[in-house]
């Protein structure tokens, strides 16, 4: 009977290592396949993670682009109030500029007489402030002039960037 048994146990071992091999190349082959699974995951998931970043990047870059144009707007408001400012300021400068012409020459009709004098003074200093006043104006309209022109081109530059990322976004496999 032990022979027996010694002799089943030699047949049947074969077979045993055989279902063996053949479950671990089974096993090996449902690791590939798991592995391949969560190599293509990782890819999807750095993708989406790199699709929203960029959206992310539009996003701010929209909300950037909307702040610089309500900065323009008031900046172009106050450019029109300005130049309605230096235009006052030019017209008084001319006027102060007149008033003091006429002061000089009624004080060259008398030179002593001191109220004349003092008259002309005055209107010296008026017109010299004035005109002050007016060159200031215009400096400040050329201020703001440059200002909207460098904030015209930042925008510019911006719906550029924003284009290209949006392009991007398309074109980024999802």
């Amino acid at each position: 009977m032990r022979n027996f048994i010694v002799l089943i146990c030699f047949i049947t071992i074969p077979f045993y290592l055989k279902a063996q091999t053949t479950n671990e190349d089974s096993i090996n082959t449902v690791i590939r396949q798991n592995e391949d699974s969560i190599k293509k995951l990782k890819k999807e998931s750095a993708n989406a993670s790199k699709s929203l970043k960029l959206q992310k990047d539009s996003l701010k870059l929209y909300n950037k682009i909307n702040e610089q144009r309500e900065d323009l707007s008031k900046l172009e408001i106050r450019l029109s109030e300005q130049l309605v400012k230096a235009q006052a300021d030019t017209e008084a400068s001319q006027k102060a500029a007149k008033d003091n012409q006429e002061n000089a020459a009624s004080l060259l009709d008398d030179s002593q007489h001191k109220r004349k004098a003092k008259r002309a003074e005055r209107s010296a200093d008026n017109a010299q402030e004035t005109a002050k006043d007016a060159r200031n104006s215009n400096a400040k309209v050329k201020d703001l002039q440059g200002d909207i022109k460098s904030l015209k081109s930042r925008i510019d530059k911006n719906e550029k960037k924003l284009s290209e990322l949006r392009n991007s976004i398309s074109s980024t496999p999802s």
